[in-house]
C-alpha cells in the first residue's frame, strides 16, 4: 500500500510540501571588511528617464554602490554607449581615490567598458584612472542577478525617489542633474540599522560613515567603523 501511495501523482500534488528555502551563502569578505569607502563598488544602471532637452530625450542614471557601507554615488549619462560609461568611471576615482574592485553584471556595455578601461589605464596622459591603477573589474555569474544583490536593492530606492520627484512632469536636463544629486543625498541619509524609539539620535548612516575618515587617511587600514 505504501508503494502504491508513494507512486500516486495526484497524492503528491495534493499532499506534497514545497521545496525548503536553500541556506544562505556566507557573505563575501569584501562586504564585511570596511577599510575605505567605495573600495569595492557595484556598478549598474537604473533605467531610462524622459527629460526635456534639445539633444536627448532619454537619460540614464549610473549607480555606484559601496559594498560595505551601502552608500551610493550617482552619475547621469545620455546613453548606454561605452563612451558614456567610461567618462563617469574616470570621474569616480577623483571623488573616492581608493577604488579597487568594480562588480557588475554581464551586460555588453559593461564588458566592452571593461576592455576600454583596461586600455585607458595604461595610457600615460589620462590621470583620472591612474588613481585606480589596481582596478579589477569582476562580473557576476551569468543569469544570476542575485549575486549583485547589494547594488540591486539600492537601485530600487534610487528609482523610487526619482519617480516621485519626476511624477507627471518631464524636467529639463539641468533640472534632472540637480535632482540626481539630491536623490543621492537622500539615499545616503537613510538609516542602515533599526531606529530605537528610546534613543533616536544614535543612527548609522552611509553619508556619516564614509565621512568619518579624512580623505588623506583612506590609504590606511582602519577599524573606525567597529
Amino acid at each position: 500500500m505504501k508503494k502504491i501511495l508513494k507512486r500516486c501523482i495526484y497524492c503528491k500534488r495534493v499532499q506534497g510540501q514545497p521545496y525548503p528555502t536553500p541556506p544562505l551563502a556566507p557573505v563575501h569578505p569584501n562586504r564585511l571588511n570596511v577599510e575605505v569607502p567605495f573600495r569595492v563598488t557595484g556598478l549598474d544602471y537604473t533605467g531610462s528617464i524622459k527629460v526635456h532637452h534639445s539633444h536627448v530625450d532619454m537619460v540614464y542614471v549610473l549607480l555606484f554602490t559601496c559594498a560595505a557601507m551601502q552608500a551610493v554615488a550617482l552619475e547621469t549619462t545620455n546613453s548606454l554607449t561605452v563612451v558614456e560609461l567610461v567618462q563617469p568611471i574616470r570621474r569616480f576615482p577623483a571623488r573616492f581615490k581608493m577604488l579597487q574592485y568594480l562588480v557588475s553584471d554581464n551586460a555588453s556595455t559593461f564588458q566592452a567598458g571593461q576592455t576600454l578601461v583596461t586600455k585607458l589605464m595604461q595610457h600615460p596622459v589620462i590621470d583620472g584612472l591612474k588613481r585606480a591603477h589596481n582596478l579589477t573589474w569582476k562580473f557576476i555569474t551569468p543569469r544570476a542577478p542575485w549575486h549583485g544583490g547589494f547594488y540591486e536593492g539600492l537601485i530600487f530606492f534610487t528609482k523610487l525617489n526619482l519617480c516621485k520627484a519626476t511624477y507627471r512632469c518631464y524636467p529639463t536636463y539641468d533640472e534632472f542633474v540637480t535632482l540626481v544629486r539630491e536623490v543621492e543625498c537622500v539615499v545616503n541619509d537613510r538609516p542602515l540599522t533599526y531606529l530605537d524609539t528610546d534613543d533616536p539620535l544614535i543612527r548609522l548612516l552611509p553619508q556619516v560613515t564614509y565621512s568619518m575618515v579624512e580623505p588623506s587617511q583612506w590609504h590606511l587600514k582602519s577599524t573606525w567603523l567597529t
